[in-house]
């Protein structure tokens, strides 16, 4: 897994932007990018590469030709962080453990709007 990307989240659930704003306090590397998905959309480029409703379901790690959604976009934008949370992202990638993230993730963002995060 690569560093390099950018993670496409859903800028009107109160959890995605919590945790993107968290993502882009830890100073990520220069060739990683956090976009919301009106930004995302907005682009010429965006909307060819991930549709108005898959952005709906899911947040997306979009690198090079290469699309991935739900927790291991997540893990995605965890190694790009690296250290300590690089580690976290590998782990949350590995095939035991997506076996239970992947799932866990679809109920999260289903239900997302229901709870309101600071």
């Amino acid at each position: 897994m690569s560093a390099r990307g950018t993670l496409i989240y859903d800028g009107e659930c109160s959890l995605c932007v919590a945790a993107a704003a968290w993502l882009v306090r830890r100073r990520l590397p220069d060739d990683v990018d956090v976009v919301d998905a009106a930004q995302w959309l907005a682009t010429t480029q965006g909307a060819c590469v991930v549709s108005r409703d898959e952005v709906a379901r899911a947040a997306w790690w979009i690198e090079d030709d290469r699309r991935v959604e739900g927790s291991r976009a997540v893990a995605h934008a965890l190694i790009a962080v690296g250290g300590g949370w690089g580690i976290v992202g590998r782990t949350l990638a590995s095939r035991p453990v997506d076996r239970v993230a992947a799932p866990m993730y679809r109920v999260i963002a289903r239900y997302r709007r229901l709870v309101r995060w600071r």
